[in-house]
């Protein structure tokens, strides 16, 4: 039996580490990693290699979800299409977990440079939102022209439940419809003007 600090019914019941079992604490921490979402942290960098292709494919065939096609063109000054700039993207998966479990490092995710029309492709599938969360899903965005400032987004979908009015009026989320194509793929345009 442990007893409590004689002024501690003063301010409140003081716990201390020393009173709950070892097991206690070390349960409670790995249930809790069980059930938060992981923050995802790529390796690898978040700059293309200058050799990257302008399209490629994210999700590798036969992946579970919805095919979605993401697209769009970097301008530069005065609106011209912006070729070489680096474009680096990952998402969850269809189920809403970024990598094998225990793993933050994203298995979904892409480097890319604008091609001279300033475009970059890749095909995926709609990410997930985070299990048991009001997380919107969404696809991470790092856009970095030669000898420039990175700039981070996020891409969320018109029509998920977990937009907020917030999100909407944030300059860090975007919000793009899916549109269906001929394919039978969603498709998703995400433009992106670096003199804003």
């Amino acid at each position: 039996m442990t007893s409590l600090d004689r002024g501690a019914w003063i301010d409140g019941p003081q716990l201390y580490p020393h009173w709950l079992p070892r097991w206690t604490l070390v349960a409670s921490a790995l249930f809790l990693a069980a059930v938060l979402p992981v923050q995802a942290q790529p390796r690898g960098g978040t700059v293309a290699p200058s050799d990257a292709p302008w399209w490629a494919r994210m999700a590798p065939a036969g992946e579970p979800g919805e095919p979605l096609v993401v697209e769009g063109t970097i301008r530069g000054d005065g609106g011209k299409p912006f070729a070489g700039v680096s474009v680096f993207a990952y998402q969850t998966g269809a189920d809403g977990i970024y990598g094998p479990k225990g793993s933050s490092d994203p298995r979904l995710r892409v480097h890319l440079r604008t091609d001279r029309q300033g475009r970059y492709r890749f095909d995926t599938v709609r990410p997930g939102s985070y299990p048991g969360t009001r997380i919107a899903a969404h696809i991470h965005f790092h856009v970095t022209p030669p000898d420039g400032r990175e700039r981070v987004s996020e891409v969320v979908f018109e029509g998920d439940p977990f937009v907020t009015a917030e999100m909407r009026a944030s300059g860090f989320f975007v919000v793009r419809p899916v549109e269906r194509g001929a394919d039978g793929a969603g498709h998703v345009t995400y433009d992106v003007d670096l003199e804003d």
